[in-house]
């Protein structure tokens, strides 16, 4: 059985995991609209999408924490059936640092992800989060539900994060899911 050709939106495509992502997708035949803010990557994996997959790939550079207009017309224009949302800031010092800057990239452009799902009737996503929800843990291998010690502001945004699109959820409003990586590998 074939697999059926979707619109998905990917939220950092020209990242570490968003890009070969992206490709593998295209590979799969879907069609892809990426979004990045270059924050934590540059258009060098965009120039080799755009190159390789121009028909089913188009690209936007665009702060989804700050622009939420601009983020809706995506929405709009494209009418994704599936967000998968891998954008954030991710150094766990610079969070520690400049805490500010963090809850409002991280936890902002998931509020906008979601206000943007619903808006548009978008039901599907797909959130990358991140083992550090975990904390230190004394018992090894670290469980699914093992109860979260996030230790950094880095933590925090993605638990909160996992929090809103779970809250969304129970509204009925879309269907997600959270991954926790512990070491990804694009």
């Amino acid at each position: 059985m074939a697999n059926k050709c979707m619109n998905i939106l990917v939220t950092g495509s020209a990242g570490f995991l968003g890009a070969p992502l992206a490709f593998d997708l295209l590979r799969m035949g879907h069609k892809i609209i990426g979004i990045d803010s270059y924050i934590n990557s540059n258009q060098e994996n965009t120039l080799k999408l755009e190159e390789h997959c121009k028909e089913n790939y188009i690209f936007y550079k665009l702060d989804i924490a700050s622009d939420p207009l601009n983020l809706d017309e995506v929405f709009k224009k494209h009418k994704p059936e599936l967000v998968i949302h891998l954008a954030a800031l991710k150094s766990i010092q610079e969070s520690i640092s400049n805490p500010d800057l963090y809850i409002k990239n991280n936890i902002g452009s998931t509020v906008n992800i979601i206000d943007s799902m619903k808006s548009y009737n978008c039901k599907k996503i797909i959130y990358s989060s991140s083992a550090a929800v975990y904390g230190n843990q004394e018992i090894q291998p670290i469980k699914e539900n093992t109860d979260l010690k996030p230790i950094s502001t880095y933590a925090n945004t993605k638990l909160a994060c996992e929090k809103l699109i779970e809250d969304a959820c129970k509204a009925s409003y879309i269907d997600g899911i959270a991954l926790r990586y512990f070491n990804p590998v694009g």
